[in-house]
């Protein structure tokens, strides 16, 4: 494509620049914009800034923001300033990182509001993303650990550097102020480190826990499943006093002993019907488990009590050949494989994956290191042998008091507490694909409809009929 191509079809673009348009089209327009963003003329101009402002073709505005972000054209200055409070969030990383770069000196002040309300305590997604672009825009360059002064942003402005030591445990901004603080002389980042000690994960230490009821342990007993709501309820008093987080712990190995039953009950099915599966492993010694609070502190209660009390849970089938062999479970075409078949890995699986950890801290140091997460199964891609995403897992040690007591695990889709997780699977008979059975197709991940590719007919009757034969026999908890 010439210069006078690329300006004629930006042009076109930009004369009809909320047009629905193939993807061929919009593919077409991006290369040109990207042709012409080092020397636009007065007409390409005009047509980025069209573009850029547009309602529909994120991949066009986007591609016109860059275009716009190299220009000194106060035109473009004002479209990129703009966009560094737009709805779509790649957009204003690019127009975050091209405002704040512009002028570094006045950056801070101009970014005030966000950094107010993210110190605040109080801020929207939107303006802790904006944040976390401001940090990733003062290291211009990936720059070698004690190789020399801070970059150029953090000269002029250093406040940066302890915005990011205040802000490195934070759940949307952590990963750009630990990148930043990485990129500085390790004595520098040490100290503006020291100059924010970690937060205790007790957050609220004042609670009367006199005031709390003490008899979780029977109620629990009695059937009332309820109560493990009510020991979140009281993470920060648990959190400070033994006395309380022992009896949580308690209710913790009477859930989990539910959970080993289930467990065991919904293999025997599995191996009823013909499917292969591969042999559970044995709870965590004291020693295993000790490797991790040695570094980490207390374990989160419920992830300890399952380890201590179940060990293990795999409905995988046995060996690399990723299929249950003849399963009459899956006689009516339901791929159980496909099903994200329930596993929570044992804690000697991730002795490896600390030792890397206690290397990175050792070259850096352990609050610029990205925490620990400790995996607790492959994704349900990985688990058919298929490239998927990062696995299961929750961070140690726990961020808040709410994670000491039941921590968040990272799924596929939507983040869920360890009990929740593990309720919600053998609600679906271990195999949690299954809810999507009943929902049109058009709105089924493509990746989920797999397990019902082979099926005759409506995918809900043998759904049904295959979650009735796997929850026979279990419990709830």
């Amino acid at each position: 494509m010439t210069l006078a191509e690329a300006r004629e079809v930006v042009r076109r673009a930009a004369a009809d620049a909320t047009a629905v348009r193939p993807i061929r089209e919009v593919l077409r327009i991006q290369a040109a914009l990207h042709l012409l963003r080092t020397a636009p003329d007065e007409l390409t101009l005009g047509s980025m800034l069209r573009l850029v402002a547009a309602d529909v073709h994120t991949t066009l505005r986007i591609a016109s923001a860059h275009g716009l972000a190299g220009l000194s054209d106060p035109r473009a200055i004002a479209a990129i300033d703009a966009g560094c409070f737009d709805a779509d969030p790649s957009l204003r990383s690019i127009c975050v990182r091209a405002s704040s770069r512009r002028e570094p000196i006045t950056a801070w002040a101009r970014f005030s509001a966000p950094i107010r309300a993210v110190r605040s305590g109080t801020p929207t997604r939107g303006e802790q993303e904006v944040v976390a672009s401001l940090l990733d825009a003062c290291l211009d360059l990936p720059r070698a650990r004690d190789a020399g002064p801070p970059s150029e942003p953090l000269v002029v402005e250093p406040r940066w550097i302890d915005l990011a030591a205040e802000l490195r445990q934070d759940a949307v901004i952590g990963y750009s102020a630990r990148r930043l603080l990485d990129g500085l002389p390790l004595a520098v980042a040490v100290a503006a480190i020291d100059r924010f000690p970690r937060r205790s994960v007790v957050a609220v230490v004042g609670l009367a826990v006199g005031g709390v009821r003490r008899d979780w342990v029977s109620r629990y007993r009695s059937g009332e499943h309820g109560v493990w709501a009510e020991v979140q309820e009281h993470a920060d008093a648990i959190a400070a006093d033994p006395g309380l987080r022992a009896e949580a712990y308690a209710v913790a190995r009477e859930l989990m002993t539910r959970v080993r039953a289930n467990r065991d009950q919904l293999r025997e099915t599995l191996v009823r019907s013909g499917a292969r599966l591969g042999p559970e492993r044995h709870v965590a010694s004291d020693s295993t488990i000790a490797t991790f609070t040695q570094r980490f502190g207390p374990l989160p209660i419920a992830v300890e009590a399952f380890y201590r009390v179940v060990g293990s849970i795999s409905l995988q089938p046995e060996g690399n050949d990723y299929t249950y062999g003849d399963s009459a479970l899956e006689r009516e075409g339901v791929a159980l494989l496909a099903l994200d078949p329930l596993q929570v890995a044992p804690l000697d699986d991730n002795q490896y994956q600390l030792a890397e950890y206690i290397e990175a801290c050792a070259a850096s140091h352990p609050e610029i290191v990205d925490p620990f997460e400790l995996a607790v199964a492959p994704d349900y891609l990985h688990k058919q042998n298929v490239s998927g995403g990062a696995p299961y897992s929750y961070r140690l040690p726990p961020p808040t008091a709410l994670d000491g007591v039941d921590p968040i695990v990272k799924l596929a889709h939507a983040p869920a507490r360890f009990v929740d997780y593990l309720r919600h699977a053998f609600r679906w008979g271990g195999f949690p694909i299954l809810e999507v059975a009943d929902r049109p197709v058009a709105w089924i991940d493509p990746n989920e409809r797999v397990a019902f590719e082979r099926v005759l007919g409506p995918w809900g009757p043998p759904a049904a009929q295959l979650l009735a034969r796997l929850r026979r026999g279990l419990s709830e908890f």
